[in-house]
């Protein structure tokens, strides 16, 4: 645990800062990949390993930090997740799709 913010910040050199998921689209990206698998989840949204684990650290930070504020978080995806086993369709992650769209064009070579 010592190591990840000097790995966070490896990758904030090599691949530019995290990129921005609101809370709805964190709950909603967490219960696609419990929902579909990680691998699929990733590929269905663009994402690579480096962007996600960003973004992983960014929530879980914000989240431990903060336990009171993010006190339904759990249930939430859990909610989502059952909406989803119930045949309920993917949503889309809009600050996912804007973050991720911004940085390409932003951090391309």
């Amino acid at each position: 645990m010592r190591f990840v913010p000097t790995y966070q910040a490896a990758l904030a050199r090599l691949h530019g800062p995290a990129p921005a998921l609101s809370f709805e689209d964190w709950i909603g990206l967490c219960a696609q990949i419990q929902h579909a698998g990680f691998s699929a989840t990733l590929a269905r949204h663009d994402l690579d390993l480096h962007r996600y684990t960003q973004i992983a650290f960014q929530w879980n930070a914000a989240i431990s930090r903060d336990p009171q504020k993010f006190v339904g978080y759990a249930c939430m995806v859990e909610a989502e997740l059952l909406r989803l086993h119930r045949g309920g369709e993917r949503r889309p992650l809009p600050s996912l799709a804007a973050a991720l769209a911004t940085q390409a064009t932003t951090f391309a070579p």
